[in-house]
Protein backbone atom coordinates (compact mmCIF):
# COMPACT_ATOMS: atom_id res chain seq x y z
CA UNK A 1 0.00 0.00 0.00
CA UNK A 2 1.30 3.11 -1.10
CA UNK A 3 1.50 6.15 1.79
CA UNK A 4 0.96 9.44 0.31
CA UNK A 5 2.81 12.24 2.24
CA UNK A 6 -0.07 14.52 4.17
CA UNK A 7 1.54 17.74 2.82
CA UNK A 8 0.80 16.47 -0.74
CA UNK A 9 -2.62 15.78 0.13
CA UNK A 10 -2.93 19.40 1.81
CA UNK A 11 -1.78 20.97 -1.37
CA UNK A 12 -4.27 18.97 -3.38
CA UNK A 13 -6.98 20.01 -1.43
CA UNK A 14 -6.21 23.40 -1.45
CA UNK A 15 -5.95 23.48 -4.94
CA UNK A 16 -8.53 21.38 -5.33
CA UNK A 17 -10.11 24.63 -3.32
CA UNK A 18 -8.98 27.68 -5.45
CA UNK A 19 -9.47 25.73 -8.48
CA UNK A 20 -13.43 25.59 -7.15
CA UNK A 21 -13.34 29.09 -5.87
CA UNK A 22 -12.49 30.85 -8.47
CA UNK A 23 -14.15 29.04 -10.46
CA UNK A 24 -17.72 29.66 -9.06
CA UNK A 25 -16.45 33.47 -7.83
CA UNK A 26 -16.72 34.03 -11.44
CA UNK A 27 -13.13 34.23 -13.26
CA UNK A 28 -14.53 33.10 -16.58
CA UNK A 29 -16.78 36.32 -16.76
CA UNK A 30 -14.06 38.80 -15.73
CA UNK A 31 -11.58 37.18 -17.51
CA UNK A 32 -13.61 36.96 -20.80
CA UNK A 33 -14.12 40.52 -20.06
CA UNK A 34 -10.47 41.59 -20.11
CA UNK A 35 -9.85 39.08 -23.28
CA UNK A 36 -12.43 41.20 -25.08
CA UNK A 37 -11.19 44.30 -23.81
CA UNK A 38 -7.26 43.14 -25.05
CA UNK A 39 -8.41 41.91 -28.01
CA UNK A 40 -9.75 45.47 -29.04
CA UNK A 41 -6.30 46.83 -28.00
CA UNK A 42 -4.50 43.64 -29.57
CA UNK A 43 -2.77 42.49 -26.54
CA UNK A 44 -5.85 40.00 -25.20
CA UNK A 45 -3.07 37.62 -23.38
CA UNK A 46 -1.73 40.72 -20.97
CA UNK A 47 -5.21 41.28 -20.23
CA UNK A 48 -6.04 37.69 -19.46
CA UNK A 49 -2.83 37.06 -17.05
CA UNK A 50 -3.77 40.36 -15.49
CA UNK A 51 -6.98 39.36 -15.11
CA UNK A 52 -6.45 35.84 -13.46
CA UNK A 53 -3.57 37.62 -11.29
CA UNK A 54 -5.95 40.06 -9.68
CA UNK A 55 -8.82 37.41 -9.33
CA UNK A 56 -6.61 35.00 -7.66
CA UNK A 57 -4.64 37.87 -5.13
CA UNK A 58 -8.61 39.28 -4.60
CA UNK A 59 -9.88 35.61 -3.94
CA UNK A 60 -7.04 34.82 -1.20
CA UNK A 61 -6.78 38.09 0.38
CA UNK A 62 -11.27 37.85 0.82
CA UNK A 63 -10.46 34.14 2.15
CA UNK A 64 -8.29 35.18 4.49
CA UNK A 65 -10.43 37.95 6.17
CA UNK A 66 -14.02 36.55 6.03
CA UNK A 67 -13.07 32.31 6.35
CA UNK A 68 -14.85 31.08 3.20
CA UNK A 69 -15.06 27.22 3.18
CA UNK A 70 -11.30 26.70 2.46
CA UNK A 71 -10.54 29.35 4.55
CA UNK A 72 -11.80 27.17 7.73
CA UNK A 73 -10.18 24.45 9.43
CA UNK A 74 -12.12 22.05 11.56
CA UNK A 75 -10.91 21.89 15.01
CA UNK A 76 -9.74 18.39 15.48
CA UNK A 77 -7.22 19.02 12.70
CA UNK A 78 -6.32 22.76 14.02
CA UNK A 79 -5.73 21.43 17.24
CA UNK A 80 -3.21 18.23 15.88
CA UNK A 81 -0.94 21.55 13.93
CA UNK A 82 -0.84 23.26 17.06
CA UNK A 83 0.66 20.26 18.82
CA UNK A 84 3.08 20.07 16.18
CA UNK A 85 3.84 23.73 16.15
CA UNK A 86 4.25 24.02 19.99
CA UNK A 87 5.80 20.78 20.44
CA UNK A 88 8.25 20.91 23.28
CA UNK A 89 6.53 23.98 24.32
CA UNK A 90 4.54 24.65 27.75
CA UNK A 91 1.09 24.50 26.30
CA UNK A 92 1.93 21.50 24.34
CA UNK A 93 3.33 19.60 27.60
CA UNK A 94 0.29 20.91 29.97
CA UNK A 95 -2.01 19.37 27.22
CA UNK A 96 0.12 15.95 27.30
CA UNK A 97 -0.29 15.94 31.34
CA UNK A 98 -4.10 16.50 31.60
CA UNK A 99 -5.31 14.43 28.35
CA UNK A 100 -5.53 10.91 29.49
CA UNK A 101 -5.95 9.99 25.84
CA UNK A 102 -5.56 11.39 22.22
CA UNK A 103 -8.69 13.25 22.37
CA UNK A 104 -8.41 14.66 25.84
CA UNK A 105 -5.69 16.35 24.61
CA UNK A 106 -7.19 17.72 21.83
CA UNK A 107 -9.57 18.84 24.21
CA UNK A 108 -7.42 21.04 26.16
CA UNK A 109 -5.54 22.07 23.24
CA UNK A 110 -9.19 23.35 22.00
CA UNK A 111 -9.43 25.04 25.07
CA UNK A 112 -5.83 27.12 24.98
CA UNK A 113 -7.27 27.94 20.97
CA UNK A 114 -10.52 28.89 22.16
CA UNK A 115 -8.69 31.72 24.92
CA UNK A 116 -6.40 33.18 21.49
CA UNK A 117 -8.95 33.07 18.77
CA UNK A 118 -12.28 32.43 17.67
CA UNK A 119 -13.92 29.31 17.68
CA UNK A 120 -16.92 28.64 14.80
CA UNK A 121 -19.56 25.90 15.34
CA UNK A 122 -23.06 24.71 14.08
CA UNK A 123 -26.19 24.70 16.43
CA UNK A 124 -27.78 20.97 15.49
CA UNK A 125 -29.93 21.11 12.99
CA UNK A 126 -28.56 23.92 11.49
CA UNK A 127 -25.80 24.45 8.80
CA UNK A 128 -24.47 27.74 9.45
CA UNK A 129 -20.87 28.00 11.10
CA UNK A 130 -21.14 30.80 14.02
CA UNK A 131 -19.18 32.43 16.61
CA UNK A 132 -19.22 30.60 20.12
CA UNK A 133 -19.25 33.54 22.45
CA UNK A 134 -16.92 33.86 25.78
CA UNK A 135 -20.10 33.13 27.52
CA UNK A 136 -21.06 29.91 26.19
CA UNK A 137 -17.26 28.86 26.17
CA UNK A 138 -17.25 29.49 30.13
CA UNK A 139 -20.87 27.30 30.68
CA UNK A 140 -19.17 24.14 29.26
CA UNK A 141 -16.48 22.43 27.58
CA UNK A 142 -14.89 20.56 24.67
CA UNK A 143 -15.98 16.98 23.85
CA UNK A 144 -15.36 14.13 21.48
CA UNK A 145 -12.16 15.25 20.50
CA UNK A 146 -12.94 18.69 20.08
CA UNK A 147 -15.29 17.99 17.16
CA UNK A 148 -17.75 19.62 19.40
CA UNK A 149 -19.03 21.64 22.83
CA UNK A 150 -21.29 20.10 25.03
CA UNK A 151 -22.57 22.57 28.34
CA UNK A 152 -21.52 20.93 31.83
CA UNK A 153 -23.64 18.29 32.91
CA UNK A 154 -25.23 17.75 29.61
CA UNK A 155 -24.26 14.85 27.35
CA UNK A 156 -25.86 16.48 24.41
CA UNK A 157 -23.60 18.59 22.65
CA UNK A 158 -24.74 22.27 21.41
CA UNK A 159 -22.59 22.97 19.06
CA UNK A 160 -20.95 20.85 16.52
CA UNK A 161 -19.06 20.33 13.49
CA UNK A 162 -16.40 23.32 15.28
CA UNK A 163 -14.31 25.28 13.33
CA UNK A 164 -11.58 27.52 13.09
CA UNK A 165 -10.18 30.49 10.74
CA UNK A 166 -7.00 29.09 9.36
CA UNK A 167 -5.46 32.91 9.86
CA UNK A 168 -7.04 32.53 13.06
CA UNK A 169 -5.33 29.56 14.12
CA UNK A 170 -2.14 31.05 13.04
CA UNK A 171 -2.38 33.87 14.94
CA UNK A 172 -3.80 32.16 18.17
CA UNK A 173 -0.13 29.67 17.52
CA UNK A 174 2.19 32.81 17.42
CA UNK A 175 0.33 34.08 20.62
CA UNK A 176 0.95 30.54 22.65
CA UNK A 177 4.66 30.90 21.69
CA UNK A 178 5.10 33.68 23.21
Amino acid sequence: MMVVPEIFKRVWRLAGGIHTALWLLGILVPTALLTWLGALSSVAWYWLILGALVSTAALTYLTGVYGRRFGIIDLPTACVIAFGELHGGEIAELAQGFGQNPQERLEVMAGHLAGEATILGKRPPSPVLEPLSNGVLAQGNFTDGASTFSKYGQSQPIYVDLAIRRKDLWDAIRRLRD
